[in-house]
This record gives C-alpha cells, structure tokens and sequence, in this order.
C-alpha cells in the first residue's frame, strides 16, 4: 500500500555532516511527552465513539475526537514494529493489536475527516466529485475483494537543518523533516471493472455552487467500524537531499486495519450521501 516517492536527483546527492545526529537526537529525545497523555486521549476517544452506529454517526460526527489526537504516537512504534525472534507471528500480531488498540481505548474506530481534500467542482456541469478513500490497484491480485484507504490525516515533522556536503566539498543548507500520512484501510467487494474500479467509489452529485461550496466547507467523511487482524502496518520511503532541491524528507505510511460497518458523507449533522463498500 506504500506510494513510492522517488527523489529527482540532479547532480551530486549531499550528505550530512556529524552536527545531524546531534540535532535528530534533541529532536527525538522530545517525542515521548507527546504519548504521555495518550492514557487519557485514548478514553475521551473511546467516550466520544461509544454507542456510535451507523444510523446516527452523521448526527454525532461533531462530538466525536479527530483521530489525530491518539492516533500520532504511532510514529513512535517503528523501532519496536518489527516482529522479534522471542515471539511467534500470532503474538507479534496481537502485540500490533493491543498498541492501537491502546491508543483508541478500544476495538472500536470512528473517522471524520473534512471533505476539503476529497471534493473537486466543475461549476459548467454543476457537478460535485467526492473519492472519499483510494483502492489498491493490483491488477494481478483476481480475488474477491480489495482495500480501499481513507486518508484519516497527515502531518509534517520538522527535524531542523544542517549543512550538507557533496565529495568535491560543495556545501549547502538542508532542511530535514517527516512527512507522515495516517489512513484506516477496509476490505471492499471487487467490481469486474476492477482496474477501473476507483470510480465506483465516487459520490456524484448534482449541486448550485452556493451548495457545492457550502459542502466543501463544512462537510465531512465518517467512517464506522472495527478494528481486525493484523490492526497495522507501516511503510517509508527516504528522499535523499540534492543542491536542486537541498531537502532530507521521510515519507511515512500507517495504515490502521479495520472491519467498516459504512461510510457516508456528512454536513451539518445531516447524512449527504452513502459510500458504497459493495
């Protein structure tokens, strides 16, 4: 499920000089203040999605804690992610298993996301495009279902900058950082269209401008379901700063694994329009 973002290199590739690790270790010296409180976002998450089906989700959509709030000290399992030679897989997996669902203090997992990122318009058709989650498109997998991923949120760590140096001593300013992106992954029916399938996920809908922006503005994706096996997996990529572009980026994937009872799309405590997981 892991994009796989490649670096225009053009030239040399910098490296970095011993004064990066120092300024990475401050950083990350930081980080476990942030889980700290995980204790207690994890009951006001659990108290906000308790009692949450789907025939009311529009309606407390508003009270429900974005899960920005619990789900961030995930960024903090990659070094203990990786399954040990002391356990078996099945332990390994319910390891994964109790982390998240520590972190949501549950099995149960609400998402509501701002339809912002996920809403175009074309104002000559008065028509309203909403892809509330991406498919895998793995056009040699021919089983009966797929994923699809709802992008839960994203965030930027910036780790500082340092100087760079290539092998003829050229130096530059790099800045560091970590891009990570949070999605809930649910298993969906294939369509026989399948390499084209994306489209059926699409909410079209017919609507004045005044409407669509409306919509835009204040409308939101809400998904309901459950957390299943293996609850998580986690993917990067690192892009390896160039005099163009004096950037050391890690791009980061945590896809969160979980059973959807229904999606739909929300404003106002009002359901818009259903998302169909058939």
């Amino acid at each position: 499920m892991l994009k796989l973002w490649t670096a225009l290199v053009v030239g040399t590739t910098l490296t970095c000089s011993g004064q990066v690790e120092a300024q990475r270790r401050v950083v990350k010296k930081a980080t476990p203040v942030r889980v700290a409180s995980s204790a207690s976002s994890a009951s006001a998450y659990a108290s906000s999605v308790a009692g949450v089906t789907c025939d009311n989700a529009a309606a407390r959509a508003a009270s429900i804690i974005p899960l920005a709030r619990v789900l961030k000290p995930l960024s903090n399992m990659d070094t203990a992610q990786g399954k040990t030679e002391f356990e078996t897989t099945e332990q390994f997996v319910q390891r994964r298993g109790d982390t998240v669902t520590r972190l949501l203090g549950g099995e149960n997992i609400v998402a509501v996301v701002p339809l912002a990122d996920h809403f175009s318009y074309n104002a000559e058709t008065q028509q309203a495009r909403i892809s509330p989650a991406r498919e895998n498109q793995d056009y040699s997998d021919t089983s009966e279902s797929t994923t699809i991923s709802l992008e839960a949120f994203k965030d930027f760590t910036s780790l500082g900058s340092y100087v760079g140096s290539n092998a003829y001593g050229a130096t530059a300013r790099v800045k560091a950082g970590i891009f990570s992106q949070y999605y809930i992954d649910v298993n969906v029916s294939r369509h026989d269209n399948s390499w084209n399938s994306t489209f059926s996920r699409t909410v079209k809908l017919e609507l004045s401008p005044e409407k669509a922006r409306e919509l835009k503005e204040r409308g939101q994706i809400v998904l309901v379901g459950r957390l299943i096996a293996p609850y998580i997996s986690i993917g990067s990529v690192y892009e390896r700063p160039t005099f163009k572009d004096p950037s050391q980026t890690t791009f980061k994937e945590y896809h969160v694994k979980a059973e959807a009872a229904c999606m739909m799309i929300v404003k106002d405590g009002e359901v818009v329009s259903n998302v169909s997981l058939l």
